[in-house]
C-alpha cells in the first residue's frame, strides 16, 4: 500500500491486508473505503459493544453497511478464534 496515506496504513496489520487483498481478492481501494481495520486492544471491542468472550485480540474488524450506506453492524475475526463446543468461532457479530 505504497500510495495510501500513513494514517490509513497504520490501521491494518500486514497479515490482515494480505488476507483481504491476496486471499480474498478485495482491492486495496475497497479495503480502505470499507474501513477494515486491525484491533489490538480489547477495550476498543468493548466500546463497540462486543461481549467479554468476544474480545480476543488481535483481530480484523469488518464493518457491514446497510443499503442506505449507513454502518449496520461490525463483524470481528480474531486471529486466534475461541472454541465453542468443538468448533472454532471465527467471526463475532455486534
Amino acid at each position: 500500500m505504497q500510495n495510501e496515506p500513513q494514517s490509513q496504513l497504520g490501521t491494518l496489520a500486514d497479515n490482515h491486508l494480505r488476507m483481504l487483498c491476496e486471499e480474498s481478492g478485495i482491492s486495496r481501494e475497497l479495503v480502505l473505503q470499507r474501513g477494515y481495520r486491525t484491533i489490538s486492544d480489547s477495550r476498543e471491542l468493548a466500546r463497540l459493544g462486543f461481549a467479554p468472550k468476544q474480545q480476543r485480540t488481535p483481530g480484523l474488524l469488518v464493518p457491514s453497511y446497510a443499503t442506505d450506506g449507513s454502518q449496520a453492524l461490525n463483524q470481528y475475526r480474531p486471529d486466534s478464534p475461541a472454541r465453542d463446543a468443538e468448533r472454532a468461532v471465527s467471526f463475532c457479530l455486534r
